[in-house]
């Protein structure tokens, strides 16, 4: 009789996910509770580094290689500061615990917040043409990243 956000954590307007822990010895809530949110947390930052990831792979193409391909190098930055950045903003959106005792969290960030780190973390101050072309592409690579965050949310 587990609630389906166990199965399937989708709420939408949000990254979503799942983190569990189960009934320790010690019987320590507190601790069993934290362990599921860093769990739920860690489940967050490897689905948003995928998706990110997949994102600024595409973006490096398109810009090409060599000494064009200057976005290559920010991009994996660009998805772990996202991860540590937007994980600010998680809460915790339900809990269950199962007859065994073991404790599920759903845990949640907001995408507009995601989007809005991510905007931030790829603006930069350029300075002629070729890297005002990348800018634009840097946008188009956003826009696909909104489409695929959204897609995560179930829409």
């Amino acid at each position: 009789g587990a609630p389906q956000w166990v199965l399937i954590p989708q709420v939408k307007g949000f990254v979503a996910e799942v983190g569990s822990a189960p009934k320790n010895a010690g019987n320590d809530f507190s601790f069993q509770r934290e362990e599921a949110m860093a769990n739920a947390r860690d489940n967050i930052t490897r689905q948003l580094s995928t998706k990110v990831g997949n994102m600024f792979k595409s973006y490096k193409a398109a810009t090409g290689s060599g000494k064009d391909a200057t976005f290559d190098r920010s991009a994996d930055r660009v998805s772990k500061q996202i991860a540590s950045q937007s994980l600010q903003g998680t809460i915790v959106k339900d809990t269950w615990i199962s007859k065994t005792g073991t404790l599920y969290v759903l845990m949640v960030i907001d995408t507009v917040s995601v989007t809005n780190a991510i905007e931030g973390m790829t603006k930069t101050s350029f300075k002629n043409d070729k890297a005002l072309y990348q800018k634009f592409l840097a946008s188009k690579a956003q826009g696909e990243l909104t489409k695929e965050l959204e897609k995560l949310e179930g829409n």
